[in-house]
């Protein structure tokens, strides 16, 4: 009686549509997989980028500050050349406008990527919720199909 049932119901069909769900779940779950661990390198590169202008800035600022402080009037200049308030006050005007024009873009810079973070954080959370819909979808797929079979069994069984 059960050999009548598998040759005349769609059972192996069942099976064949339980497997393909499995296999679609299982290839949708990996690729979610690397689409995070993608994002997760990106932000590590990221991170490393930023790490790594602010070291550069450093010893850029570290230098500057050697050279002007082994900087000294030449033997050709006289000593009223040597002193010159007015350049120095404007040299000092230009290069604390230069450290201030430095912050505001530091602070941008900071601002985007606290921004960028936010908006990484919030497509995670997205993608999160789009993945327990698709689990639940799947789930409540599953026990349709799990009934149905279950009605094609109950049939078999009183023939």
């Amino acid at each position: 009686m059960f050999a009548t049932f598998y040759k005349y119901t769609p059972l192996g069909t069942c099976k064949a549509v339980f497997t393909r769900i499995n296999e679609e779940y299982s290839e949708r779950e990996s690729l979610l997989e690397e689409v995070i661990w993608l994002m997760e390198e990106e932000e590590r590169k990221k991170d490393a980028d930023k790490e790594k202008t602010a070291s550069l800035e450093k010893a850029s600022l570290d230098i500057r500050k050697r050279a002007l402080e082994t900087l000294t009037p030449t033997k050709d200049c006289d000593a009223e050349e040597a002193i010159r308030p007015k350049k120095s006050k404007s040299f000092n005007n230009i290069l604390s406008y230069l450290q201030e024009k430095k912050e505001v873009e530091m602070e941008i810079r900071k601002e985007e990527m606290e921004m960028k973070k936010q908006q990484l954080q919030f497509e995670r959370e997205k993608f999160e919720l789009e993945k327990n819909e698709r689990r639940q979808r799947m789930d409540i797929e599953r026990q349709e199909k799990m009934m149905i079979f279950e009605v094609f069994r109950k049939l078999v069984d009183k023939n």
